[in-house]
């Protein structure tokens, strides 16, 4: 067997090896949106959020100042057209979306 068909063979292998143990990692803890990120959880969100979003826009600012009644405008919103589906389990019986 050639040295480069080796070396080919021991990379597919080692591959196989890390998928695998991603896969045995992800059935054993799972992802869930209710505990706190694994840091591998946590950089892979970061890493995909910042390829996703164009750079012009990666450092801008909300346009909308913060105030008392831009917090009611949003509790409002929220209980309207969110909470039936993601409100916490204290305060909903229901539920649609984790």
């Amino acid at each position: 067997m050639s040295r480069t068909c080796r070396a080919l063979l021991v990379g597919v292998f080692v591959a196989l090896a890390v998928c695998g143990a991603l896969l045995a990692w992800l059935a054993h803890r799972g992802l869930s949106a209710r505990e706190e990120p694994s840091a591998l959880e946590a950089w892979a969100a970061r890493s995909s959020r910042q390829l996703a979003t164009p750079e012009p826009v990666r450092d801008a600012r909300n346009p909308v100042l913060v105030s008392a009644q831009v917090l009611a405008q949003g509790r409002a919103h929220f209980a309207d057209h969110c909470a039936t589906c993601h409100a916490s389990r204290s305060r909903s019986s229901r539920r649609c979306a984790g």
